[in-house]
């Protein structure tokens, strides 16, 4: 494979990176919640680096540019999958990660073997549940015990013998979910593996940035609530800027287009208004020689009802949003530790008049925070009940929920819908049957702020998308990331293009096939159809526009930066979460 000086070229624009998986598995935040490090992220990450450094010196090339590569990708994946499949204590997979050559289908990373002398297997290019784990032709054990969940299905290595249950599901059919890695240290087919942008179409529907920082509440904010984000070489706030939005999003991603959302606050402590969000399009629009980025608009129907009604006719008109952006946990007397504010969106007095409204004006697509209490949100109206009567009340409209109300009601962990259940995403589901509202109907939800968390569990994962495309359909479920708040998008794009939901679990729970068609809408399609997107005209106006060329250029001299690990923008402490939450100035601005 080709090798890049990487520490020469990058150390002249930016420090040394990371040695870091291309997924970030520490504690991290979007400003909203904070994430502990698992048990089972920790042995992830310790399993990573373990067979990178054996992936680096197979292929003689530094640990970074391995991590860095589809190969790290892939590589990161069968990690997963693997500890999936032992139990995330990890008490299968104490030995000596291998990476030998193997056959078609083979038990492990790179084919011969994700184990060494433990003899544990994985499976390979054509995946395949081998029972034990019999190393391929370069592998080092044959006597491993446990039953290796596969990739997609196939056939074992070397004589390696059939699992006794379905390939991919697992011996008990416990592990709901995969990554079809292919052969993890074959650069060639790994790259296959990925997503092609030349012929997918990635729209994210939930991204951020900051622009103003000049009164003193967002200068405490970025200085000493986020102290380390100085690491991306811009220091604070520069970390948060534009620029780096355009760098994660659209040279070291393959995001085509992103929706640029907004957060609640009086505009006195917004970080970014509604102004600065369309001169921020414009400007990247005008960079790219196309159109990279669309808005949405703030409205705030607690904070003055009238002004805010009287506001949206100008959104409209003056700063072309393409749908609103509502907080309805949000309200102007939230203050740390007493959060007494938020609306229902059927609340006669003030979320109906708010649709009214919209509806009049003619914008008839809502994106609103359901999920995810913030410590200055209030928790009660987090909650999704109000969405299924509006929807149902006003069938013109559409509805999207932001964050899939996850965590919503104290659920960490998502299962199989309980029915009448209002925790978490089970809470949309039963709300939507409550109002009667179907699959595929006005109801849509995204992904941003969960999915790269619920990835490192692939049972879980599979549990929140084949929810999702049960009971709202698989043309309702959408792609976010809340980017730049969080890690670069664009390992997380490669993931999800690459997960399966077993067989075994589709049986179990009617969940759908997770197939590369219902991907391709979840990743774009679904957002396109919905804020009325031309996806060829865009596709081919991206492929030739500035933005996309410097991407190329970039590529050409250092690789694949979308894929280097990297420290996320958001806290990674308590500390760092705690210091955010302590500013007064700040309250007003949840996340």
């Amino acid at each position: 494979m080709k090798r890049f000086p990487w520490l020469k070229l990058i150390k002249k624009s930016r420090p040394e990176p990371p040695l870091e998986p291309p997924f970030w598995l520490g504690n991290h935040s979007n400003g909203e919640y904070f994430h502990v490090q698992t048990p089972r992220e920790r042995l992830i990450h310790k399993l990573i680096l373990q067979a990178a450094d054996e992936g680096a010196r197979k292929h003689g090339i530094d640990r970074r540019q391995f991590l860095a590569s589809s190969m790290g990708v892939a590589t990161s994946l069968s990690v997963i999958n693997f500890v999936a499949a032992c139990g995330s204590n990890g008490s299968s997979s104490a030995g000596r990660l291998g990476a030998g050559g193997g056959g078609q289908g083979g038990n492990g990373l790179g084919g011969g073997g994700f184990g060494g002398t433990s003899g544990m297997g994985m499976g390979g290019s054509s995946g395949g549940a081998a029972t034990g784990g019999v190393g391929g032709s370069g592998g080092s054990g044959n006597g491993g015990t446990a039953s290796m969940q596969g990739g997609s299905g196939g056939q074992s290595s070397n004589g390696g013998r059939a699992g006794s249950v379905d390939a991919g599901a697992g011996r008990d059919a416990g592990v709901g979910g995969t990554f079809n890695t292919g052969d993890a240290m074959d650069p060639d087919c790994t790259a296959a593996n990925m997503l092609d942008p030349t012929q997918e179409f990635v729209f994210d529907v939930q991204s951020h940035h900051i622009d103003r920082v000049g009164n003193a509440s967002y200068q405490d904010f970025f200085q000493f609530g986020y102290p380390a984000q100085a690491s991306c070489g811009q220091g604070l706030p520069g970390c948060f800027s534009r620029d780096e939005y355009v760098d994660l999003m659209f040279v070291q991603s393959h995001t085509a287009l992103a929706m640029l959302s907004a957060v609640p606050a009086v505009d006195a402590e917004l970080p970014i208004t509604n102004d600065e969000m369309a001169a921020s399009r414009d400007y990247i629009n005008q960079l790219a020689h196309s159109q990279r980025v669309v808005i949405q608009g703030q409205v705030l129907p607690n904070n003055g009802l009238s002004a805010q009604l009287d506001g949206m006719d100008r959104l409209v008109a003056t700063n072309e949003i393409i749908c609103w952006k509502v907080h309805t946990e949000w309200g102007p007397n939230n203050v740390w530790g007493n959060a007494p504010d938020g609306y229902w969106l059927d609340d006669a007095s003030v979320g109906i008049p708010f649709i009214e409204k919209a509806r009049q004006i003619g914008v008839k697509v809502f994106c609103c925070h359901k999920g995810l209490p913030a410590p200055l949100f209030n928790a009660q109206h987090c909650s999704p009940r109000d969405i299924g009567p509006v929807a149902k009340m006003y069938p013109d409209t559409n509805w999207v929920v932001y964050h899939s109300a996850y965590q919503f009601g104290g659920g960490t962990t998502e299962g199989a819908y309980v029915n009448g259940s209002m925790t978490g995403i089970d809470s949309l589901i039963t709300v939507l049957k409550g109002s009667g509202i179907g699959p595929n109907q006005n109801v849509y939800s995204d992904l941003a702020g969960l999915w790269n968390v619920v990835m490192m569990d692939p049972t879980q994962a599979a549990h929140v998308i084949g929810k999702l495309l049960l009971y709202l359909g698989e043309n309702n479920l959408l792609w976010g990331t809340d980017a730049i708040w969080t890690a670069k998008p664009q390992p997380y794009v490669d993931a999800f293009w690459n997960f399966e939901i077993t067989p075994a679990f589709q049986m179990q729970y009617g969940y759908p096939a997770l197939t590369q068609d219902i991907k391709r809408k979840v990743l774009g399609l679904n957002s396109a159809r919905l804020f009325k997107i031309d996806v060829n005209a865009r596709r081919c106006n991206i492929a030739s526009g500035a933005m996309a060329a410097v991407q190329r250029q970039i590529e050409g001299e250092l690789g694949p930066l979308y894929w280097l690990g990297e420290r996320p923008r958001g806290p990674t402490t308590r500390r760092e979460f705690a210091q955010i939450q302590n500013f007064r100035q700040f309250f007003k601005f949840p996340g």
